[in-house]
C-alpha cells in the first residue's frame, strides 16, 4: 500500500522566483534537456518542487569557490546615463 505522500509543485512564476530567472529561460533550459519539465494539472503546467530544488542543488555546487567576481552592477536606484557612446555615472 502507498503511504500518504504529498508532492508540492510550482507554478511558472513561483520557479521563476525561486531561481531568479525569467520564463523564456526555464523553457530554454528545458528544451536544452538541462531542466525538470513541467507535469500537466488539467490545462495548467506544475513543476514539481523537489525536482526543482534537486537541479537547484546540482547545478549551485557547481560553481567554484575561486571563480572571478562577477561584475560590478549598478546598485537599486543608481542611474546611468548613456553619452557620446559610454555610459557615465549620473
Amino acid at each position: 500500500m502507498l503511504e500518504d505522500q504529498t508532492i508540492n509543485v510550482l507554478t511558472i512564476e513561483q520557479v521563476m522566483t525561486k531561481l531568479g530567472i525569467g520564463r523564456t529561460m526555464v523553457y530554454k533550459l528545458i528544451n536544452e534537456d538541462d531542466f525538470p519539465r513541467q507535469i500537466k494539472v488539467g490545462r495548467c503546467s506544475r513543476w514539481v518542487e523537489s525536482e526543482i530544488d534537486t537541479w537547484l542543488h546540482q547545478n549551485t555546487n557547481s560553481c567554484s569557490p575561486s571563480a572571478p567576481p562577477s561584475p560590478k552592477r549598478d546598485a537599486p536606484g543608481e542611474r546611468r546615463k548613456f553619452k557620446n557612446g559610454d555610459f557615465r555615472e549620473v
